[in-house]
């Protein structure tokens, strides 16, 4: 389960690729921005773009940390870490 405290959101602009709005561009949402959220518990970040309001684009990212997350139990891993440990040690094999 997602608790909003484990999770941190960040709104970029692709314009200038940072988290403040291109000058001259109005407070009103008609702009896209990107979403990344990060699941701090296990380290799983999710972003999207792709929708030009920020709440649509807040819901697709945990929609996809939820996926996320639950691909990492199905595993039987605690957090993207491990994870990589996996696919590292599999290579060496």
């Amino acid at each position: 389960m997602l608790r909003e405290e484990d999770i941190e959101f960040r709104r970029v602009y692709p314009q200038t690729r940072s988290e403040e709005r291109p000058s001259g561009m109005q407070p009103v949402g008609l702009y896209p921005s990107l979403v990344i959220a990060k699941h701090l518990p296990t380290g799983l970040v999710a972003e999207c773009g792709s929708k030009l309001s920020f709440l649509k684009n807040k819901v697709v990212t945990l929609e996809m940390l939820r996926a996320g997350i639950a691909a990492l139990e199905e595993l039987g891993l605690k957090n993207i870490s491990e994870l990589k440990n996996e696919q590292a040690n599999s290579r060496d094999s």
